[in-house]
């Protein structure tokens, strides 16, 4: 319950980032980094509303698998029933990482705060290692 508020929170602070640049004084926003974080692209303001839509969307789906895991993750001959409270759990975390991660990226495609790709990384790495654990202790 407090997963899925905190998802809230997160798609309406994407959004509230995303307006107030959109009708703000910046003129461009951040497209593009590369590996060392500097930038490579620049585009219009308008932009950045790409986010927040894109971060509904990855909400919505992520709620679809939430409510049924059976059809996220397929054992071959099926999730048993013990475990599909599990498989639940572990969509509803990777979805709070994911819409951090798209809370991050615009806040620094609107040039409010720095980009460190290592941070992008760093979830990327936990969320690899939460798959590896949640996979372990679905298989046993």
């Amino acid at each position: 319950m407090k997963n899925r508020i905190v998802q809230k929170i997160v798609l309406v602070v994407t959004f509230v980032i995303a307006i107030i640049t959109m009708t703000g004084n910046t003129e461009k926003i951040v497209l593009h980094w590369g590996v060392m974080g500097d930038v490579t692209s620049y585009g219009s303001r308008y932009y950045i509303i790409f986010l927040p839509v894109i971060s509904v969307l990855l909400y919505m789906l992520f709620r679809r698998y939430e409510k049924n895991p059976k059809e996220f993750y397929r054992f071959p001959n099926g999730i048993p029933s013990d475990k599909v409270t599990a498989v639940a759990s572990y969509v509803r975390t990777i979805a709070l990482l994911t819409l951090l991660m798209l809370l991050y990226v615009t806040l620094c495609s609107a040039q409010m705060i720095p980009f460190h790709p290592y941070i992008i990384i760093a979830i990327i790495l936990l969320m690899m290692v939460y798959y590896i654990h949640t996979y372990r202790r679905l298989s046993k």
